[in-house]
């Protein structure tokens, strides 16, 4: 009887040690696919802040030509990167925003790469950024499944304004490649922020 009384706590401290490396696993192993996704998405967004630079194809020279002109386009995303909206950022409030945002852009962006198709100007950058944004959305997407997040729904189709001349489109460049920029500079401080108080190292990143 004691050898089988010995045998039975023996069992059941095995079973125990069992459902504790499993529990003390688990978290570890979403961690660290999380933190992968994130690096992905950084790395996309480096990827996007170069798409956003090349947009309308101007020198410094000619740059200078619109940055007096009003912005028109209300549709765009209107970010706050206010120290206390950083602080006040969750994991899954951030990434939901995040993916609003990048939604946005690359309609945004589509619809420029039309308006420029229409006057023969070159659209090759935007096309580019149409591709990051994307696997960005894609990667938004995965990470807000890997946290049991639902993924958000998306506002209906701005209203996009008539285009009537070269001169417009371009100007409507320079106003999307400096608001992409911006998208991209809060993104990739809210991804570093997410990132560090998921308790991610670098080398769960690469």
């Amino acid at each position: 009887m004691k050898l089988i009384h010995e045998s039975a706590l023996c069992l059941l401290r095995l079973l125990l040690l069992v459902e504790l490396f499993a529990r003390s696993s688990a978290r570890p192993t979403q961690n660290f696919s999380l933190c992968g996704v994130f690096g992905s998405m950084i790395h996309q967004v480096d990827k996007l802040i170069n798409s956003s630079k090349k947009l309308h194809g101007l020198t410094d020279d000619g740059l200078k030509h619109f940055e007096v002109v009003d912005h028109r386009l209300e549709s765009l995303p209107h970010i706050r990167h206010t120290a206390v909206h950083f602080s006040s950022l969750k994991v899954n409030e951030s990434l939901s925003l995040l993916y609003g945002y990048t939604e946005s852009f690359k309609l945004h962006e589509s619809w420029l790469k039309t308006v420029k198709e229409n006057f023969s100007l070159p659209f090759q950058s935007d096309e580019g950024a149409i591709n990051h944004l994307a696997h960005l959305s894609n990667l938004i997407v995965a990470s807000l499944h890997q946290i049991k997040e639902e993924v958000p729904l998306l506002p209906s189709s701005p209203s996009f304004p008539v285009v009537p001349t070269a001169f417009d489109a371009t100007r409507l460049s320079v106003e999307i490649s400096e608001q992409l920029k911006v998208f991209c500079r809060w993104s990739k401080r809210v991804l570093l922020l997410i990132r560090r108080r998921s308790g991610c190292s670098i080398k769960d990143l690469s």
